[in-house]
């Protein structure tokens, strides 16, 4: 707010402050009024809530430019605390009641123009955020598919073994087996012999 006070000089006025805020002056002092005055929750935080509220506390009060403690609503006393020190401070404009009765125009295009900024960070932040999920999802499949052919190869790897392990049990046993033949044959071959040998 100081900052656009700065800058814009109607603004200033509106709010009933120096252009320039100076601590030695007591123009902080008078801002200070005028920002406890408009900041209805103390979060040290203008939002256009309490701002269009302050607005129309002073539109129904008159726009009541008179002295703390007078009996008018807070933003008004705020408002008549500051017209006076505005009035007088070393590099302020002259404010008058005239000429912040004039004002609320501005404060409404600065909200509009406010709104507007708000509105276009919010539309460059969803595109970027779209541009994020498109990114991350476009990642996410690829890595699936990665993943998928990794499991594909492990998958035909693991049988590759285990086919040649069959085969090699498979001819162990037909080893066993021709073993086991020679074996018979040779036990019958034995037989025949005992038997005649006692005939």
């Amino acid at each position: 707010l100081i900052k656009v006070c700065r800058q814009d000089l109607g603004v200033a006025e509106f709010f009933g402050i120096p252009s320039t805020i100076r601590q030695e002056d007591g123009s902080r002092d008078t801002f200070e009024q005028v920002f406890q005055g408009i900041d209805d929750n103390d979060d040290r935080m203008i939002s256009f809530e309490e701002l269009r509220g302050w607005q129309r506390a002073r539109r129904r009060s008159g726009v009541g430019v008179n002295a703390p403690g007078s009996g008018t609503s807070a933003p008004s006393a705020a408002l008549g605390a500051a017209a006076p020190a505005a009035a007088t401070g070393h590099d302020a404009a002259p404010v008058t009641q005239c000429a912040i009765a004039a004002a609320p125009e501005v404060v409404e295009s600065h909200a509009d123009i406010l709104r507007a900024d708000i509105e276009r960070e919010m539309l460059e932040r969803r595109k970027e955020f779209q541009s994020m999920k498109s990114e991350f999802q476009e990642f996410v499949h690829t890595q699936v598919l990665e993943m998928v052919a990794e499991a594909k190869d492990q998958l035909a790897s693991g049988v590759k073994a285990a086919q040649d392990e069959c085969r090699t049990v498979g001819t162990q046993l037909q080893g066993l087996q021709t073993q086991l033949s020679e074996l018979k044959v040779s036990q019958e071959e034995l037989v025949r012999k005992v038997q005649e040998e006692r005939a």
